[in-house]
């Protein structure tokens, strides 16, 4: 695979399932876009523009009036390409984040859990055949309990094989059709590794009608959410699950409680400024 960058530990690759159509379609995305302005920034013009962004946070970068000065200075000074690069990154992901709020943070249904209608927002890209995504639930579990003002937005990213687009659209189906969405995500997260008897099992536990849930599965409107899911993925170069969201963060990897909870403290103190 070469259009994707390699996923860090603690997240489920692509890698070993390029077979697959949904991942086909992520693997469709354009390569990692901080590598490529990275790469064009040999150049000098993507510099200007992170030098530019670099400058309006510290005013310590001169103006330039040619690509030599602009060389000349990068040479002199080569740390600040990385503190240049990061400024544009976060200003480009403010901007996606943005334009994809209504997008990211509208659940398909009852596909959530926490509050109704929290004051902070996580959106978790995620995959029940993913075992690292398995391992972030007891933590957002947690952070749900004590924080009462927190909603937990899963987005389907079904990237592992049959069942686990099987297992997304069963959950999708649940969540169009009633209130059980929550319990059953948990559910199936319990029942161990991901099987269609372990989604069978957690849809029959619930006491839900499963000839009418695979039914459901199959409509037309919970493919058009799947895909809508794989876009936003591409949009935001996500290479894997689980990947969050969190006010205009983007973590990919699982994330310990503290580091979510000082996630959520920020998200909140930006959405007051």
């Amino acid at each position: 695979m070469t259009d994707l960058p390699a996923p860090p530990k603690a997240q489920a690759s692509l890698e070993p399932h390029n077979d697959d159509k949904t991942i086909n379609a992520l693997k469709d995305s354009p390569k990692n876009r901080w590598g490529s302005i990275l790469a064009g920034a040999v150049g000098g013009a993507a510099v200007v523009i992170a030098l530019s962004t670099v400058s309006a946070f510290t005013g310590k970068i001169p103006l330039f009036n040619s690509d030599n000065n602009i060389r000349h200075y990068i040479l002199e000074h080569p740390e600040i390409i990385p503190q240049a690069m990061e400024a544009l990154q976060q200003k480009e992901i403010n901007k996606l984040v943005t334009e994809n709020k209504t997008a990211l943070e509208t659940p398909f249904g009852s596909a959530w859990l926490g509050a109704e209608k929290g004051d902070v927002t996580i959106v978790e890209f995620s995959d029940y055949g993913c075992g690292y995504c398995r391992k972030a639930v007891s933590d957002l579990n947690k952070l749900l309990a004590e924080d009462k003002n927190v909603r937990l937005v899963i987005r389907q990213l079904p990237i592992l094989g049959p069942d686990s687009e099987m297992a997304a659209r069963t959950a999708l189906a649940i969540a169009q059709t009633g209130s059980h969405f929550g319990a059953f995500h948990n559910k199936l997260y319990s029942n161990g590794p991901l099987s269609r008897e372990a989604v069978m099992e957690a849809v029959h536990a619930l006491g839900l009608n499963a000839t009418e849930i695979e039914k459901e599965s199959n409509n037309a409107s919970i493919t058009q959410e799947i895909t809508h899911n794989i876009m936003l993925a591409r949009e935001f170069g996500l290479s894997g699950t689980p990947a969050f969201i969190i006010g205009n963060k983007v973590f990919s990897g699982v994330i310990d409680y503290d580091s979510l909870k000082e996630a959520v403290n920020k998200a909140r103190t930006l959405s007051k400024n």
